[in-house]
Order: structure tokens, then C-alpha cells, then sequence
């Protein structure tokens, strides 16, 4: 099955080409086609005119390249202030940590401020201190803690058995 490509036939040229460069692409485009039978090829076809209209009919492109090319120069961000250096940062820091320090000082109540730091104890020190109240009703002995245990696991088992056991319905 040979394919052929439709073609308008013009007597002038289109946009620019002439008429014997139409009949060469034509040509090209037609022995493109025959090799890629069987096979999607548009995309094939559509680049291959693109290149040899590149190739014959550059300076378009060109123009097009040097609108992209200032396109490209607008879009160019020119850096403003001062360029970061080690130096600079640490000065920043040092600047930026002072503001926070004045707005947690002012956020303080003055008492806060004025008041000497007492030191916060640890779990252990608070007890060991005697400031620990405990009540005297809670019982650490294991031998509760084992039949609780126990009772924890009969609990268990009761109503495991109870689950399994089959209902029957009057």
C-alpha cells in the first residue's frame, strides 16, 4: 500500500519559499514516508521538514534566537544589596539575636527580670528534699500486685468463656 501526501499546489510560493524548494521538500518528505511505512510518523516527518527548512531558511531562526536571546537578558535579576559573607551573617546573627532578647525582655513582667534564678531540682531531688507527700493509703506490696494478677486473669478467662460459649435464642 503506498501512501501519498496530500499537497497543495500552489503556483506561487508560500510565505517566502519558492516554489522548486516546495517540490524538494515535497520529495524529501514523500521518500521520508516510504522508508517509515508501518510506523507513526508525523513526528518523523514533522522534524525532518523542520530541519531542512532550518537548513535552507536559517535567518529566521536567527531572528527568533535573538528575540529569545533578550528575552532571555530581561529576565536576568540583578542581585541588590549587600552580598553575604561569613562576616556579614555573623553580624546579622549577632544584630537579629539582640532583637529577640529586647522583645523577650519586654514581653517579661519586671519582677522576672529583677529576681535572682532559682534552680529547678530533678525528680529525685524534689523527693529526696522530704517535699514529696505521698498517701499513706496506697500500698506498694508485690503480694497485692500478684493477685491483682491473679484476678486480672480469672477476669480473663471469664469472659473468654462466656464469649464462646453458645447463645440460644427463645
Amino acid at each position: 500500500m503506498m501512501m501519498t501526501l496530500m499537497w497543495v499546489e500552489c503556483s506561487s510560493s508560500i510565505r517566502g519559499i519558492h516554489l522548486s524548494d516546495l517540490t524538494i521538500l515535497k520529495e524529501k518528505l514523500e521518500q521520508e514516508a516510504s522508508e517509515n511505512l508501518g510506523m507513526a510518523m508525523i513526528y518523523t516527518l514533522v522534524s525532518s521538514a523542520r530541519d531542512w527548512l532550518s537548513e535552507h531558511y536559517g535567518q529566521d531562526d536567527g531572528a527568533d534566537f535573538a528575540e529569545e536571546e533578550v528575552a532571555k537578558e530581561d529576565e536576568v535579576i540583578i542581585p541588590h544589596g549587600e552580598p553575604v559573607t561569613l562576616e556579614t551573617f555573623v553580624a546579622w546573627g549577632e544584630r537579629f539575636e539582640a532583637e529577640l532578647a529586647l522583645e523577650r525582655a519586654k514581653l517579661m513582667p519586671e519582677s522576672a527580670l529583677t529576681a535572682p534564678k532559682e534552680k529547678k531540682l530533678t525528680g529525685r531531688q524534689w523527693f529526696e528534699s522530704g517535699r514529696a507527700e505521698y498517701d499513706e493509703d496506697i500500698d506498694f506490696d508485690d503480694e497485692d500486685f500478684e493477685d491483682d494478677e491473679e484476678d486480672m486473669l480469672e477476669h480473663y478467662l471469664a469472659e473468654k468463656s462466656d464469649a464462646s460459649a453458645p447463645t440460644t435464642s427463645a
